[in-house]
């Protein structure tokens, strides 16, 4: 009599085989063609198998690790976004803060501006910050050692943008850009983002 077992096979995808090995019968040691009517029934057990285990491996995927959200800082300078990806239809926070002695000129209409370009440096999107309360001074701003002014400006990524990565510029009144990169996507099914 032949038996049979299922080996999985060492993945190579995402996609978990199976493969029939042949054990010989015990008394003889050799294998036989005895249940070959059997070896269709066998096949179609293994693509059972194996089709149950695809959707085993789908269900435990785990999730990318997440990268730390992008950061630049330029003298008494810093800036930060929330995360480093954000999903398609979801919304970015992007922050500065002006911390220390410092000295610039912001326009109290949108003391910080913010525009994003794609990969091919095509502008997607620009916002501004609101001005005045909140430790978010405007006009003619001289720091102190210890003080520090916080602004902050959000992009709502439109669902219809292609994924990559693209390149957001923070300008904060008469100081130098600080631009940082953050990925576009979709969400990936059961990961956060």
């Amino acid at each position: 009599m032949v038996a049979a077992r299922m080996e999985p096979i060492p993945a190579r995808s995402s996609v978990l085989e199976y493969r029939v090995a042949v054990m010989p019968d015990r008394a003889s040691g050799r294998g036989s063609t005895a249940g070959a009517h059997r070896t269709g029934a066998l096949f179609w057990l293994a693509g059972v198998l194996a089709a149950c285990g695809s959707a085993t491996v789908a269900a435990s995927r785990t999730c990318p690790p997440t990268p730390a959200p992008a950061r630049a800082s330029q003298a008494a300078i810093s800036a930060s976004a929330d995360r480093a990806f954000v999903a398609l239809g979801q919304t970015a926070t992007f922050t500065v803060i002006a911390q220390g002695s410092v000295s610039y000129t912001a326009s109290c209409g949108h003391p910080l501006q913010l525009l994003v370009a794609d990969a091919s440096q095509l502008q997607v999107y620009s916002g501004t910050s609101a001005a005045g309360g909140g430790g978010s001074p405007c006009g003619a701003v001289s720091l102190g050692p210890s003080a520090r002014a916080v602004y902050a400006v959000t992009w709502p990524v439109e669902s219809t943008l292609p994924g990559g990565t693209y390149t957001a510029t923070l300008l904060l009144g008469d100081r130098a850009p600080l631009v940082l990169s953050i990925a576009v996507g979709a969400q990936v099914a059961g990961c956060g983002t």
